[in-house]
């Protein structure tokens, strides 16, 4: 791999597994269900519109010092469900407010789809997963993706297995 491959690999957070094009015996549907959570979470402070078509969601940005709702040193990205997708056909799970705190993986899931689908950026999912699982970078269908930065240590699983990793500092409150 060229120094330049690398380069580009570890500034876009992306792996092998992430940019691998899946096979074509995926099937996209039309629509993916969404189920409402039945406990409130709190809405952060930061909102945004859905993004319009062609992905304009905007960019990761480093957190202010003392910035309470800094994930790993990230400003915290509230998702907005931008609809199923190629390769994000799973089910969001939506809190009181509408707003996704989890999903559910479809069969052929891709973890930088995922992302898109959601307007958050790979490295900050990875960042809110690492805990329970290994990142958005295995993907099962099953497995279950944490979207909420106050359920790090609460939601999430990888083949139904919910890891220990340490968790991501600076993390915001935990619900």
């Amino acid at each position: 791999m060229s120094l330049a491959c690398a380069v580009a690999l570890i500034v876009s957070a992306c792996t092998a597994s992430d940019t691998a094009t899946p096979d074509n015996t995926v099937v996209a549907s039309e629509s993916a269900p969404v189920v409402s959570k039945p406990e409130p979470s709190a809405v952060a402070s930061t909102s945004r519109a859905p993004a319009a078509e062609g992905g304009d969601c905007p960019d990761l940005e480093f957190a202010q010092a003392g910035d309470p709702e800094a994930v790993a040193g990230w400003k915290q990205q509230v998702p907005v469900d931008g609809g199923t997708r190629e390769f994000a056909n799973g089910t969001a799970i939506l809190d009181d407010a509408g707003i996704p705190v989890e999903y559910t993986v479809a069969a052929g899931d891709v973890g930088a789809f995922i992302a898109e689908r959601f307007c958050v950026n790979l490295s900050y999912l990875n960042a809110i997963n690492g805990v329970r699982r290994n990142g958005a970078t295995n993907l099962d269908p099953g497995d279950t993706l944490n979207l909420d930065a106050h359920t790090i240590l609460s939601v999430g699983d990888e083949q139904c297995v919910v890891l220990q990793n340490r968790p991501p500092s600076p993390m915001p409150p935990q619900r």
